[in-house]
């Protein structure tokens, strides 16, 4: 595996919600598709990119924000890239939406 070892990007509460952008080693995780909960086995040197959503009003059992399509733009030094493919996983974390990705050199560049 490509070594990103759980580097949060952000860790912020916006509108009420609370939301924390992460990059970890990817690992074997449900992903939802076409209606049900499906094994999802990374390749390998792959990293996980993930956002979790969350009302911190309510109990840590009940708190994830469920059903949400999720996009994300990062942008530095002008340069935008925008990830609009995040999936619902559920893994070790709990539940999130997500995707893997090969390289973690390209988020370093621009976080």
């Amino acid at each position: 595996m490509a070594s990103a070892s759980n580097l949060i990007l952000a860790d912020t509460t916006i509108n009420g919600m609370k939301i924390e952008v992460e990059v970890e080693d990817s690992e074997h995780m449900k992903m939802w598709s076409n209606g049900s909960w499906m094994d999802h086995e990374p390749e390998l040197e792959q990293n996980h990119f993930e956002i979790t959503l969350e009302d911190p009003n309510l109990d840590a059992h009940a708190s994830k924000i469920f059903n949400s399509d999720v996009t994300i733009t990062i942008q530095k030094k002008g340069v935008d890239i925008t990830i609009d493919d995040l999936h619902p996983m559920y893994g070790e974390h709990g539940f999130h939406y997500g995707v893997n990705f090969n390289e973690i050199d390209w988020i370093k560049t621009f976080c």
